[in-house]
């Protein structure tokens, strides 16, 4: 169910506009609230990175490795990804079942197939995630003009 509350906090990341995240974070339901603070704890990510991210696709400094990490504790506390670096494609296309896109699925798939080489999971993470969001703009666009199947 955690990975239920990751897809809806990222995919609710166009409407923020705050410097900080911990604000959005109350009213979630307690589990997603409770993940969600933790990782912006340990790792403080600006909200301007996941509006990056949901906009273009990609964070605007690709360097700074703290936003990663904070992607990074969201999946491993969701259960989505593990200490292995290995991504639960049943959990996540599970987490993404009522997701707009109709061919989630495959997008999950096809990014768990672009697995990088790169040993550190917080690199790892944000790649996963940078491919989602990308083929979701590449393919939908505006994600506030996809249609959905309700």
């Amino acid at each position: 169910m955690a990975g239920l509350y990751v897809f809806i906090f990222l995919v609710s990341m166009q409407i923020i506009f705050t410097v900080n995240a911990a604000p959005y974070f109350d009213g979630l339901p307690p589990e997603a609230e409770k993940m969600l603070k933790e990782c912006n704890e340990s790792f403080p990510i600006d909200m301007g990175y996941l509006k990056d991210l949901n906009d273009t696709g990609s964070f605007h400094d690709e360097d700074n490795k703290t936003p990663k990490c904070f992607i990074r504790c969201v999946l491993m506390k969701a259960g989505l990804m593990d200490e292995d670096f290995t991504f639960d494609a049943p959990k996540l296309k599970e987490a993404f079942k009522d997701s707009k896109y109709p061919d989630m699925d495959n997008m999950i798939d096809m990014c768990i197939a672009k697995d990088t080489e790169t040993q550190c999971r917080c690199t790892k993470a944000y790649l996963f995630i940078k491919c989602l969001m990308s083929e979701e703009i590449t393919k939908y666009g505006d994600a506030s003009k996809v249609k959905t199947s309700n």
